[in-house]
Order: C-alpha cells, then sequence, then structure tokens
C-alpha cells in the first residue's frame, strides 16, 4: 500500500532527531565489520567523523553502507568529505559543534579527525511490530509503500 513519502520521512527524522547512536556496517574484499557510530541529520544526510579507521578505508573502497539501531534499517552510500577542520565543511561542523559539543571537543576538533557523509537509499522501518505497522521508504525515488 502506498504511503506518503514526505510524511514517512520526516517521521522517520523526528525520531531520529538531530543525533542517533547506529550501527554502521561496511565491507570491502568480503571482509564485513560493523560498529557503534553516533551520526548527526543535516540536510537530510548522516554524518560522523572518525581518526584513521578501518571504517573509512572501507567506506573509501566501497560506499555501500548499511545502518541500523532499533527497528530502522537504512541502505545508503558514504562519501569521505576530507578532514572536518576544512573549510569545505565548516557548516557541518558548526552544526556538529552545536549537536554534540563534548565530542566535538574529543574527537572532531583534533586536525587528524576526517569528516564522512551518509546519502540515504532505502529504509526499512517497523514503526510498531506489535500491530505490524512497517514502511519502506524509498529515498531515491521518493517513495513509501507499506512493509506488509
Amino acid at each position: 500500500m502506498k504511503r506518503n513519502f514526505e510524511r514517512e520521512k520526516k517521521e522517520l527524522f523526528d525520531k531520529i532527531g538531530k543525533t542517533y547512536n547506529m550501527v554502521l556496517s561496511a565491507s570491502y574484499e568480503g571482509n564485513v565489520s560493523s560498529r557503534m557510530v553516533t551520526v548527526i541529520l543535516f540536510n537530510e544526510k548522516f554524518y560522523i567523523t572518525s581518526m584513521g579507521s578501518e571504517k573509512l578505508e572501507q567506506i573509501e573502497k566501497n560506499p555501500n553502507i548499511a545502518l541500523c539501531a532499533d527497528t530502522i534499517q537504512i541502505k545508503g552510500t558514504g562519501k569521505i568529505l576530507g578532514y572536518a577542520s576544512d573549510e569545505k565543511n565548516k557548516e557541518i561542523m558548526t552544526e556538529y559543534k552545536n549537536i554534540l559539543p563534548a565530542s566535538f571537543e574529543r574527537f572532531a576538533s583534533k586536525p587528524e579527525a576526517v569528516l564522512a557523509e551518509f546519502v540515504l537509499i532505502e529504509c526499512r522501518w517497523w514503526k510498531d511490530i506489535q500491530v505490524m505497522d512497517g514502511v519502506i521508504i524509498d529515498f531515491e525515488d521518493k517513495r513509501a509503500v507499506s512493509r506488509v
């Protein structure tokens, strides 16, 4: 059954809020790894910072990623935007500092911190598993349908 894309997208982003802890899965050459990350939501994309890690290497070599939290499963593509301190990342990093000031001071403000962006492709979300209310949100085709 068709659903209203804009309403479902808004509901998802409202649930996530400005920041959310999620499991990020990435792979390269058959090696898959998952780890907890704290994403910030900005202009309908997710962002993380990291310093010289396996996840950055995997994203650079294979941009296909997945994010998961609670009953939310997201497929997307990742892109390394360069150092968090780069002038081109200033707007995003200002938002990051406002949302997660302690994390910014501990990690993101370091010169070696790298910023990664995740563009959402599809979300599968069980909004209420008790009544089997689920939705699939297709961000590329801008449509939403019931999951069952």
